[in-house]
């Protein structure tokens, strides 16, 4: 039933007020695909139209928030969730509400009430930058971040750069895919320098929200094979990689020369990625490289690529000093004579 002078904004169904035989229900109960459990009856959200679709009805339903025991869903609705036309007080104080229900709740009552605070868009949005900065604990930090970026709104930018340099780890991950999500292009100096993270989660999750950026960090990651910090050098190769831009297959090529045996090994697969022939001769001189693991990833870069012009490297490979990499140039060889029959 809706209120006159009000519109609904839909919200996912987690809980009835009706029992099945239509009796109103002393407490709302919330529904779960595992069970029925109790829960605060301020954070409850309710479906006054889940019988009728049981039924099979296909008419589009509103979805409300309930509130305190003793109130009816509809006053709660029109209280805690709806947006009166004349009223926008009214309604900032209820995304205020939402949002404080949200990060006060229980693991499983911010996973209910998730929807809930989408579905209201940009209006949360500053309070969950307020709840952010205001949070402590890192699990409930997350799940801002994760509403934050899912609202695709830019004002979420400048909290989740703060938080790349929290003390959580997972807290700078998620601002880290947070950020590839939102794709703000103030963002990528500091993406870049988490690829320097210590922790190789914020590493990873750095690096594929720096691929999310496509075109726009090619030049940038160029550049980054030449960064004097390792790490960034090895995720700029990697990401490189799998971007398979054929602007970067230089860049890759001298990182080949690189001191460090595993920016060698990153740009050697980037290339195999790339199957980009002109990667084949860089690739073949690496087949001596004094690593054994660089030798090994050199050979399966070649297979990669799987031009006919590998096969003589590879095969010249069979006679090396090496064990490893004979076994390497055996194994690539096998793989390049399966793919083609």
């Amino acid at each position: 039933m809706k209120a006159e002078g009000t519109s609904f904004s839909p919200v996912k169904v987690v809980a009835r007020d009706t029992e099945p035989n239509g009796a109103p229900s002393a407490q709302p109960q919330l529904l779960n695909v595992v069970g029925r459990a109790a829960i605060k009856p301020e954070l409850v959200v309710s479906n006054l139209d889940l019988d009728r679709r049981e039924a099979g009805e296909t008419a589009p339903h509103t979805w409300r928030i309930v509130g305190p025991e003793g109130r009816s869903p509809q006053m709660a609705a029109h209280q805690c969730l709806e947006k009166p036309r004349n009223a926008p007080k009214n309604w900032q104080a209820s995304a205020q509400k939402l949002v404080a229900a949200f990060v006060s709740g229980s693991e499983k009552e911010q996973v209910f009430l998730w929807s809930a605070l989408l579905e209201q868009g940009a209006q949360v949005v500053p309070f969950l930058v307020a709840a952010l900065h205001q949070e402590q604990n890192p699990e409930t930090r997350c799940r801002i971040i994760s509403a934050l970026w899912e609202t695709k709104d830019q004002r979420a930018v400048d909290p989740l750069l703060d938080c790349l340099g929290d003390p959580h780890e997972k807290v700078r991950a998620y601002a880290a895919c947070g950020l590839g999500w939102l794709q703000d292009n103030r963002s990528i100096p500091a993406l870049m320098n988490c690829l320097n993270d210590p922790q190789l989660r914020v590493r990873w999750f750095a690096a594929i929200a720096l691929e999310r950026f496509g075109r726009v960090v090619v030049e940038t990651l160029r550049t980054a094979l030449r960064d004097p910090r390792t790490m960034v050098r090895v995720g700029a190769a990697n990401i490189l990689g799998w971007m398979m831009n054929s602007r970067s297959v230089d860049a890759l090529v001298a990182a080949l020369d690189d001191d460090d045996e595993f920016v060698r090994m990153q740009a050697a697969a980037a290339l195999g990625w790339s199957r980009d022939v002109r990667a084949i001769a860089p690739l073949t001189r690496l087949i001596d490289d004094k690593s054994e693991w660089t030798r090994y990833v050199a050979i399966q870069a070649l297979a990669d690529i799987g031009d006919q012009q590998v096969i003589e490297p590879l095969n010249a490979a069979l006679n090396s000093p090496h064990i490893r990499v004979q076994e390497a140039a055996d194994q690539a060889l096998r793989r390049l004579a399966d793919t083609r029959l």
